[in-house]
Formats: structure tokens, C-alpha cells, sequence
């Protein structure tokens, strides 16, 4: 498998260099051609382990550097917790992502992703990893490079824009992690790490790369529990419906090359809150970026999704075609309690509040002929001061531990530049 800058389409790199950003021009990387899976393999998935099923979807984008049973190996040591799917009404479901180190389900691509630089990684320098993050990301990602030799990573992510439990889990890692506070908001922190990634020079000499989704080797893994949602549906796969709560969509970019390898999904619905960048694309036609607005789903406040771009790339740029599988639905606050408070009084189920964002937007737009599965992407464990305003009920039941250790500084690149620069 070979892969491509979508920017320049002449630009053709193999796996490695595609994972490493340092080795290509700035823009978004994709695979030359998406694999299909037929009839046959959704026939088989009942008798097949999620680790097969897993290494069996990753092996044609990585085959130029695996063979099948190493392939089988990695997975086996990043995709290695449960992802169960859920029933909560007659025809709604929550796959639950969160039963990984973090709790979120960001620990699958970001485990993926550190088992497979890790493997690229023996014998060279050191590798300089900055991630922009509304919360999630950055907990994933310093778990999983937390103490690996030949890795440095620098978090960014925004003050008063995540949850205190995620800043326990960003500021309380190893020492090879470092969390960096920005005075502004997410857009900013993404905006300074494509700032430093355009910056080929300085990539080259510090050997930097990112574990955002902007990297194809943290968007591949997400395929593969859409896949394993289907294969737990039973007797519900017919007009399948997938709900996704979307802030930098690329967990919907994953979820549509699934489609494209072959899963029988009828629709897809983007689920956004208040930022609604996205929706006025598909409603419009008309892409502009906006001012990122705070939510009670903070993983979700982004003005300026970088995955637009992957999502035009697979509909050849028409957003009419797009529009035969994504339907996008937007979410207040208001409504996001509601439904928290709605499904637990009537299901005792507990969401978080962006899984709640997911399964309203379901609710509203599903038909009753259809089966709908809802991304339940965090644990409400991580969001308790949401939980409680929605559930006055609900007691806390995590102990609030100290912030760690942090940088602050303000929307500046040569700031950060200065920082980079200064741990070497």
C-alpha cells in the first residue's frame, strides 16, 4: 500500500514516511486506494477473534512493513481491552470505547500509533511527538508513550478547556511528557502544532512528528470498531445507522472509510454541538472556519476540523455526494443534559455528556425501521461536574488529585519553538 498527500496527489510515500511528518510536505496524507472487504468477510466475522478481525483490516495499509502475524502481534499489544456494544432501547445501542487506560476512545489509535513507531523507531534518534488536544487526546497519548525510551512528547492543550480529570491525566505523566497550558482555545493549540509541522526544517532537526489524527497512523486503527460494532449487532445489522459525536472528524473520516471497505451502513450521522462548522458545509456548501465555542462536550469545540479535508478527498470534493451518507445534527447544551438525564431515569444508563451529544442527534433523526449505534466515546467519569448537573444525584466517585507538572504559554509558535529547542 502506498499513500499520497491529498494536497499533491504526485507526492507518493510509503508507510513509514507517511507516519513520520517530517518526511513529507505539509498536508493530509491517505491511502492510494481504500481496500474492500466482500460479503464473505462480513460472513466470517462471528468466527473470528476482534484481534483477527482487527489485524485482518490494518494488514493491506501496512503490509509493506508487516507481514500478517507480526501485523497480528502489535495489535495484540494496543488493542487489547473490550469494546462492547450496548443495548439501550429496542433499536439504539452505545459501542463503548472507553474501557481503555484512559477511558476514552482515543487509547486506540494512540496505542496503535506508539506500538508502531516504537517498531520504526529501534535504532534511531530520538522522536519528538506534539499533540494538540480538548482533552482526550492528550490523556491517550501520554499514557501510551508514558516512559519509552527514545520518545519525548510536548501536550498542548487549552486552559480552562478541558476537564480537571483530563488535566490530572495530561499533567501527571512520566517524565518524558510534557504538558504545555495555552491561553486560548483548542484551534489555537492546533493552529501553533501545524505552525511547527509546516516548519520542515525544524521537524527534520528535531525529529518531530504528531499523534493528532492529522497522522494516518492514528486515524487507521478507528476503523476497526465500526466492524466490531456490526459483528455484536446479531439480528439488527439490516439499515444500519452509526452516530458520531464530531469535533475534529476523524472519527467519522474512519467510520466512512469503513463504509468504503465495505460495511453495510446506510447513514451516517454527524453529531456536533454548538460548533457548527461542519453543519453549515453540508447544509451550504460552503466551507468557513469559525471561533471555537465552549460546551459542556469540550472534545467537540473545534472551529476548525483538520479531517474536512480527508472527508472531501473520499467524495471527490462534492458535498452533494456527501450528503448520500452523512447527515449532520447539531446539539446544545441544554439538550446534551436532557438526554443524560432522560436515558438514565428511563434505561439507568450513564453517558457522558459527548456521548450524549451522539445518542440525541440518533434519537431525533432515527426511523423506526432502522438500527442505530451511538459512539459512546468517554466515560462520564471524566466529565463528573456535566454528570452532576444533569444527575444531581450522582455522588463523585474519583478523588481529585493534584495538577501536575505544566508549561504555560500564550498563542505563540516562537514560544514553542523556544521550548522545543530548550529540551533538546
Amino acid at each position: 500500500m502506498n499513500y499520497i498527500n491529498i494536497s499533491n496527489k504526485s507526492r507518493i510515500f510509503k508507510f513509514e514516511d507517511a507516519v513520520i511528518c517530517n518526511n513529507h510536505d505539509s498536508g493530509l496524507i491517505m491511502p492510494q486506494y481504500i481496500p474492500e472487504f466482500g460479503n464473505l468477510f462480513l460472513k466470517k466475522l462471528n468466527r473470528k477473534t476482534n484481534l483477527e478481525i482487527a489485524t485482518d483490516l490494518m494488514y493491506p495499509y501496512l503490509n509493506d512493513i508487516f507481514d500478517w502475524p507480526s501485523l497480528e502481534k502489535l495489535v495484540s499489544k494496543s488493542i487489547n481491552f473490550k469494546i462492547p456494544l450496548v443495548q439501550i432501547e429496542e433499536n439504539i445501542f452505545a459501542l463503548e470505547l472507553f474501557h481503555g487506560p484512559t477511558m476514552a476512545f482515543k487509547d486506540v489509535g494512540a496505542r496503535f500509533l506508539s506500538m508502531l513507531l516504537q517498531h520504526l523507531n529501534r535504532g534511531k534518534d530520538k522522536t519528538r511527538i506534539i499533540v494538540a488536544t480538548s482533552g482526550d487526546t492528550g490523556s491517550a497519548v501520554a499514557n501510551a508513550f508514558a516512559n519509552i525510551e527514545g520518545f519525548e512528547v510536548f501536550i498542548l492543550y487549552p486552559q480552562n478547556g478541558v476537564s480537571k480529570y483530563q488535566e490530572q491525566q495530561i499533567t501527571n505523566s512520566a517524565s518524558n511528557i510534557w504538558a504545555i497550558e495555552v491561553e486560548g482555545s483548542f484551534d489555537d493549540c492546533q493552529r501553533m502544532l501545524k505552525s511547527v509541522l509546516q516548519n520542515r526544517l525544524l521537524c527534520k532537526e528535531l525529529n518531530i512528528t504528531t499523534a493528532n489524527s492529522i497522522n494516518i497512523g492514528r486515524l487507521l486503527p478507528q476503523i476497526v470498531y465500526y466492524f466490531l460494532a456490526y459483528k455484536q449487532l446479531g439480528n439488527n445489522k439490516k439499515d444500519l445507522v452509526f452516530s458520531v459525536p464530531s469535533g475534529n472528524l476523524g472519527n467519522l473520516t474512519a467510520g466512512i472509510m469503513a463504509m468504503k471497505m465495505g460495511l453495510p451502513v446506510t447513514k451516517f450521522i454527524a453529531a456536533v454541538n454548538q460548533n457548527r462548522t461542519f453543519y453549515k458545509l453540508l447544509k451550504y456548501g460552503i466551507y468557513k472556519p469559525n471561533k471555537s465555542v465552549k460546551t459542556y462536550s469540550n472534545a467537540m469545540d473545534v472551529g476548525n476540523p483538520s479531517n474536512i479535508d480527508r472527508l472531501l478527498y473520499l467524495y471527490q470534493n462534492d458535498v452533494l455526494k456527501m450528503t448520500d451518507d452523512i447527515q449532520c445534527r447539531t446539539v446544545n447544551d441544554e439538550q446534551t443534559i436532557n438526554s443524560m438525564q432522560i436515558v438514565y431515569d428511563k434505561h439507568n444508563y450513564l453517558m457522558d455528556p459527548h456521548s450524549a451529544v451522539a445518542y440525541h442527534a440518533l434519537k431525533s433523526s432515527l426511523k423506526p425501521h432502522q438500527n442505530g449505534i451511538f459512539l459512546s466515546t468517554a466515560s462520564p467519569v471524566k466529565f463528573e461536574d456535566v454528570v452532576i448537573k444533569a444527575i444531581p444525584q450522582m455522588t463523585r466517585n474519583y478523588l481529585s488529585g493534584p495538577i501536575g507538572k505544566k508549561i504555560s504559554t500564550k498563542k505563540d509558535y516562537q514560544y514553542l519553538e523556544k521550548i522545543l529547542y530548550e529540551m533538546v
